[in-house]
């Protein structure tokens, strides 16, 4: 078997990586679901094209963040956001990443009871001192008590 040279695997990984994005793309943004709510239910029934969070490329790099205590790797992975968690009227809870960061967007995810929310970084070592110097690979994913990842998102 012929060994692929760094700059092959510089090249395919990247390309690999979007036709992932734009499966999961397809899949979780389908046009023809009934949206009721923009809130993500942890008890509505997925479709059956539902997708494993732990079968995507993401499930490496991600970190759990809607737990009571930060693990240090996801204290350095949110790098540039603030994170804050307000429990609802409705017993949702609301986790806010507000960007301290140059280049960041707030991102905001209501989350169900049995539901997790990670946050997904690539690279640990593109972050220092609460920068991030690269944007493309900040951002979190609502995971349903079943391991798959939440509708609607």
């Amino acid at each position: 078997m012929e060994k692929k040279s760094p700059r092959t695997i510089r090249i395919i990984l990247p390309i690999a990586i979007i036709v992932v994005l734009v499966v999961i793309g397809f899949i979780v943004f389908n046009p023809h679901k009934n949206v009721t709510s923009n809130v993500v239910s942890g008890t509505s029934s997925l479709p059956s094209s539902a997708v494993k969070f732990s079968d995507t490329p993401y499930y490496p790099y991600a970190y759990l963040i809607s737990s009571d205590t930060l693990s240090s790797e996801a204290q350095q992975a949110l790098a540039g956001f603030d994170l804050n968690k307000t429990t609802n009227a409705n017993g949702t809870m609301t986790y806010t990443l507000t960007a301290i960061a140059a280049g960041y967007v707030n991102q905001s995810y209501t989350l169900n009871s049995g539901q997790s929310l990670y946050f997904i970084e690539r690279s640990l070592g593109d972050d220092a001192d609460n920068n991030d110097y690269n944007l493309g690979d900040d951002f979190a994913i609502v995971v349903d008590s079943s391991g798959d990842i939440a509708p609607n998102q």
